[in-house]
């Protein structure tokens, strides 16, 4: 408090406790922001070279977009909120569109759940020794990252080829977990079975290139069956396609 000028209506609330580790808010009441966030700096220390502060509330950089074969990365905490682990940037993938989240370590301790909430990844950590401002080394389980990859484009795969057999059947769920499936509304014959296996090896067979990028909502339509009704209008949008099949909307890896 001595080094806050005594002209400065201000307080501090502790919000959280963990392992001795505390979460606080400091409020400013009679200056304006800019001055408030110049005191409280210089007052915490937050632009040392230790830690170059950065907003807890920033959106994580989503690096399994960019290179979906990375296994490693080094991050900084920009937040913790109990065992949860928020950072400028991650490599792991979160739990979404039926594919399961990555499993791996953060500074050698395992990553027990992954969310995605307000653009930002949770990491929950079975042991939290972490503080804000630490910098931290991420690493991925490949061999499941790679497994999941792989039933993740199989599943849009056969997608493309029921779809090219059976064209009025309605795509419902697609679920690409160990136990992967696909659920249509419309009717698929049994006997079909032989076709739809031979026509999905010969088109694995031909290496078919598959595009993931950021698009829009309009140009997604140009090049779409369909599109689903709760996609944001104004924001860019993850696209995937298959060779010369149509584009759709997934938030996925591949």
């Amino acid at each position: 408090s001595q080094l806050i000028d005594i002209n400065i209506l201000w307080s501090m609330e502790i919000t959280d406790i963990f392992n001795d580790k505390y979460t606080f808010r400091v409020s400013y009441f009679n200056c304006d922001d800019k001055t408030a966030k110049k005191i409280h700096l210089s007052t915490f220390n937050l632009t040392s070279k230790k830690y170059n502060y950065i907003d807890p509330k920033t959106a994580t950089i989503l690096e399994y977009y960019s290179d979906m074969y990375q296994t490693e990365l080094e991050a900084t905490i920009i937040n913790i909120k109990s065992n949860n682990i928020i950072l400028d940037k991650t490599i792991f993938f979160p739990e979404g569109g039926g594919q399961p989240s990555d499993i791996g370590t953060i500074n050698n301790i395992p990553v027990a759940k992954l969310q995605y909430k307000d653009e930002q990844v949770l990491h929950e950590v079975k042991e939290n020794v972490f503080a804000v401002g630490d910098t931290v080394k991420l690493k991925i389980d490949w061999s499941s990252r790679l497994k999941y990859m792989k039933i993740h484009s199989a599943g849009h795969l056969l997608h493309e080829v029921l779809t090219e057999i059976y064209p009025t059947i309605v795509p419902q769920k697609g679920y690409h977990h160990d136990e992967a499936y696909l659920t249509y509304q419309g009717q698929i014959n049994i006997s079909d079975t032989s076709k739809i296996e031979t026509l999905f090896n010969d088109k694995v067979s031909s290496d078919l290139p598959i595009l993931c990028d950021y698009t829009d909502i309009e140009t997604l339509k140009k090049d779409a069956k369909s599109i689903p009704k709760n996609l944001p209008l104004h924001k860019k949008l993850r696209r995937f396609k298959i060779g010369n099949y149509p584009s759709m909307a997934d938030g996925g890896i591949q």
